[in-house]
């Protein structure tokens, strides 16, 4: 079983530069990349068990971050979810975020390894 690293975000670049550091930082991870929320539900809700941790924007193109949150604890998953906006969480959804993070480099990588463990 491969664990699984899901990314959320709409900004192209953001994503480019998180993708790469992220693959290179977590080898033996599946990283999972998405930029709608429809898209990131569709590719992990079968495979719900394997995601270890999640990491996503506050507004995500018609959707937010704490729908996505919502979502996957409704599909049954417990691991931690990292908020990467830079908008406050709304007060009614900050129990479903277990922290912040930057949107990528070498402090999203720290705050990862920290929740993995790692």
């Amino acid at each position: 079983m491969v664990g699984i690293i899901l990314y959320v975000e709409d900004d192209p670049q953001i994503v480019y530069d998180a993708e790469i550091g992220l693959r290179r930082d977590f080898p033996r991870h599946e990283v999972e990349v998405c930029e709608r929320v429809p898209d990131a539900i569709e590719r992990v809700k079968s495979r719900i068990s394997n995601l270890e941790i999640v990491c996503t924007d506050g507004s995500i193109c018609e959707h937010n971050g704490w729908q996505l949150a919502q979502q996957l604890k409704d599909l049954g998953y417990k691991g931690p979810i990292l908020y990467t906006g830079i908008t406050d969480i709304p007060e009614e959804f900050k129990n479903l975020f277990n922290d912040t993070a930057s949107k990528s480099g070498p402090t999203l990588t720290q705050k990862i390894k920290q929740y993995l463990g790692k």
